[in-house]
């Protein structure tokens, strides 16, 4: 059992995500203060959060097109 630092409840080791740079490895809020606070930086910050998640986009189909093109070349040779 672990304390969230926001909400103030006990809950099981499972409600927190992980966090190897803290003492016992998980995070201090618990998923959902964490999944709330994230929500409420995106509403607040809607620029912000639209260029992250285009940088995010942009990156992941960037490393798929790469792993497709490999694939493809494997198949190929």
């Amino acid at each position: 059992m672990k304390t969230c630092s926001c909400c103030q409840e006990s809950k099981t080791e499972s409600s927190f995500g992980k966090n190897l740079q803290t003492p016992d490895g998980l995070m201090y809020y618990c998923k959902d203060c964490a999944a709330e606070k994230q929500r409420a930086f995106r509403r607040a910050n809607p620029t912000s959060a639209a260029a992250s998640r285009k940088r995010y986009l942009d990156k992941v189909r960037s490393k798929n097109l790469r792993r497709r093109e490999a694939e493809e070349a494997m198949n190929r040779g």
